[in-house]
């Protein structure tokens, strides 16, 4: 089963870079997971649309795999976490190539997604 709509983890342009926030959200999650073998994670990262697509798929490959090593970091095992990176595939809005957005809209597709799986 897998349950969805966790509060993602937002980025500034540009960066892996977990911010305060972020670690924050993943510590009170680490909680849940910690010592709990029925339950896993799925990070799924994702980018705006600025930049080339392999650029902005790197990126999120590393934005996931940052998350990833934060949660190893405070305890939860690695057979717990699946990290993955989406590039700009999945916009949550219209914010395309050749579409003209504000900073805070392309800022909405700049995020991870926590995916809880109960096996």
């Amino acid at each position: 089963m897998r349950l969805n709509n966790l509060q993602n983890i937002f980025y500034e342009n540009n960066s892996s870079q977990l911010s305060e926030i972020a670690k924050f959200q993943l510590g009170r999650f680490s909680r849940l997971v910690f010592n709990n073998d029925k339950i896993s994670v799925e990070l799924i990262s994702h980018t705006d649309s600025r930049g080339e697509k392999s650029y902005n798929f790197n990126l999120s490959q590393k934005r996931s795999k940052q998350a990833q090593e934060y949660l190893f970091s405070l305890g939860v095992l690695g057979s717990q976490v699946a990290a993955s990176g989406k590039g700009e595939t999945e916009l949550l809005n219209n914010c395309t190539d050749d579409v003209k957005c504000t900073d805070e809209e392309h800022a909405t597709n700049r995020r991870t997604e926590i995916k809880i799986v109960i096996n």
